[in-house]
């Protein structure tokens, strides 16, 4: 049971955990994307998945 609060997005934005699944190489920028206004954290997932995905076709 107190698996899934850690694993709920509401609770981590409140507490500053990272998502599940985040390694402590991206602790700090976590940190930082939760202290940022919703339009701000839009973008910058936006940002990152768009590069996650421009990798992962490169390497393919």
């Amino acid at each position: 049971m107190l698996y899934r609060y850690y694993s709920d997005p509401h609770f981590q934005r409140l507490t500053g955990l990272p998502p599940e699944g985040a390694t402590l190489r991206f602790m700090w920028h976590w940190h930082v994307i939760t202290r940022r206004r919703p339009s701000q954290i839009t973008g910058t997932l936006a940002c990152c998945i768009s590069a996650t995905l421009q990798r992962e076709h490169l390497r393919s």
